[in-house]
C-alpha cells in the first residue's frame, strides 16, 4: 500500500505480481504485471509437454495446436500467454501431427542430407554449394529447436528454394556420353551390314 492507503503492488489472485499507477483523482490508470520469467518459452515448455502426455501417438491435427493450447494454459505465464505457435517446431509437430511427423522429418532430412553430403563428396566444381546447402539445413533444424522461424511463410518459401538449388547443383548433372558399341552393325556403301 502507499500513503494513500491504495494497493500499488499485489500478487492475489493468480500470484502473478502487478504493480498499479494511479492518477490525480485516485483512479488505477495503469496496471503492469509480470510475466514470471525474463523468457516465456520457459513458463510454456511445461503445458506443452503435458499436450504431448496427451496427444503423442496421432496428435490432434494438423494447424490445430491454437485452438488446444488455450486448454493447457498456464495462468502464470502473464499477459503474453496466448499462443499461436509452439515456439518449437519438434513440439508443435508432435503435438498435432504425432509420431508420424517424425517419420516424415526423418525421411525428408535423411534425403536432403544424403543429396548435400553425396555432393560435397562428389563435385569437382561448386562443391561450395552442396557444403552451403547442408549448413542451411543443420541450422534450420537447431533453431526449430528454440523457435518457430521455418512456419513463418516468407522463411520457409526462401529455404525451399536455397534447399532445392543446393539440391540441384549438388546432384549435378549426369551427361551421358555414348561410344559406339563394338557390336553394333554399320551399313557398308555396298548395301551389305558389317559389325564394327
Amino acid at each position: 500500500y502507499d500513503a494513500a492507503g491504495r494497493v500499488w503492488r499485489s500478487n492475489m489472485g493468480d500470484g502473478v505480481t502487478k504493480v498499479y499507477g494511479y492518477d490525480k483523482n485516485g483512479n488505477a490508470t495503469v496496471q503492469i504485471q509480470s510475466q514470471g520469467t525474463t523468457d516465456l518459452r520457459f513458463c510454456f515448455y511445461p503445458s506443452l509437454m503435458r499436450m504431448v502426455d496427451d496427444h503423442w501417438l496421432v496428435g490432434t491435427g494438423f494447424g490445430t495446436f491454437r485452438d488446444v493450447y488455450p486448454a493447457y494454459k498456464n495462468p502464470a505465464c502473464g499477459l503474453k500467454s496466448e499462443l499461436l505457435e509452439a515456439h518449437n517446431v519438434y513440439l508443435e509437430g508432435w503435438i498435432t501431427l504425432g509420431l508420424p511427423f517424425f517419420a516424415v522429418l526423418a525421411a525428408s532430412v535423411a534425403g536432403l542430407a544424403a543429396a548435400l553430403v553425396a555432393g560435397i563428396r562428389n563435385r569437382r566444381s561448386y562443391r561450395w554449394v552442396a557444403a552451403a546447402g547442408l549448413g542451411l539445413l543443420i541450422q534450420q533444424l537447431l533453431h526449430g529447436s528454440i523457435d518457430f522461424a521455418i512456419q513463418n511463410p516468407g522463411v520457409s518459401a526462401i529455404f525451399a528454394a536455397l534447399m532445392g538449388a543446393s539440391v540441384v547443383v549438388a546432384r549435378g548433372r549426369q551427361a551421358k556420353r555414348t561410344a559406339p558399341d563394338a557390336g553394333a552393325l554399320q551399313a557398308s556403301p555396298s548395301g551389305q551390314h558389317s559389325r564394327l
